[in-house]
């Protein structure tokens, strides 16, 4: 197959549900087993359909430096295995079952990545987090971490906005999670007939190949 079959599909399920912000949340799989919702930042680029230059079907999500799924992917994964991302787009009745290697791009002093189709991981990390709602930016200046108990005096209710979006506390606690795309399962109950494709990366050649099964 020519281009990046699985994320034509995938843009045009997102371009028709673009009214529906829900479409843009995957369920994620990490160690544990643990599962949790996280929001699609886009593609580290978004035209290329070229899977000889990887950016175009590497995807892009966010977290807290100091969440526990952080954790989970450095010590069950090492950053090399492979993660489960299941994404159901009501609006069209499509699900998209993606496998994937998750890579960490965290705030300095962390090492960054080296990956040819990223020169500058610092710099996407900015850019996206330049491009989150004010009130994302906020929430990631509360002073604890996600998930811990709440120390007496701190208040972690607060609104955000009284933090503020430019807090310098909320990007030294910003992270960007790439998911470097290796297998897609395309199943699409919206129309008759009804289709599943399995789309598998071969390395080898960067080529997308897909298999029709029965859905």
């Amino acid at each position: 197959m020519s281009g990046i079959p699985w994320k034509t599909e995938l843009q045009r399920a997102l371009s028709a549900t673009a009214s529906d912000p829900n479409s843009r949340y995957f369920a994620v799989s990490t160690p544990g087993p643990h599962v949790r919702f996280m929001g699609f930042r886009g593609f580290v680029n978004e035209q290329s359909q070229d899977p000889k230059t990887r950016a175009g079907e590497v995807v892009i999500t966010t977290t807290d430096v100091r969440s526990e799924k952080v954790k989970q992917i450095r010590s069950g994964f090492g950053e090399q295995e492979e993660i489960e991302v299941a994404w159901w787009i009501s609006g069209t009745q499509e699900q998209f079952r993606l496998t994937a290697r998750p890579i960490l791009i965290r705030p300095p002093p962390h090492p960054y990545p080296r990956l040819s189709y990223l020169p500058d991981p610092e710099q996407l990390r900015h850019k996206v987090f330049e491009s989150l709602f004010p009130t994302l930016r906020a929430e990631l200046a509360r002073p604890v971490a996600p998930g811990t108990p709440v120390p007496q005096g701190v208040d972690a209710y607060a609104d955000p906005a009284v933090r503020g979006a430019d807090d310098p506390q909320a990007l030294d606690h910003f992270a960007v999670v790439l998911l470097e795309v290796n297998a897609v399962d395309w199943l699409r109950l919206g129309e008759k007939p009804e289709r599943r494709i399995k789309f598998v990366r071969k390395a080898e050649e960067a080529v997308w190949e897909g298999t029709e099964v029965v859905p």
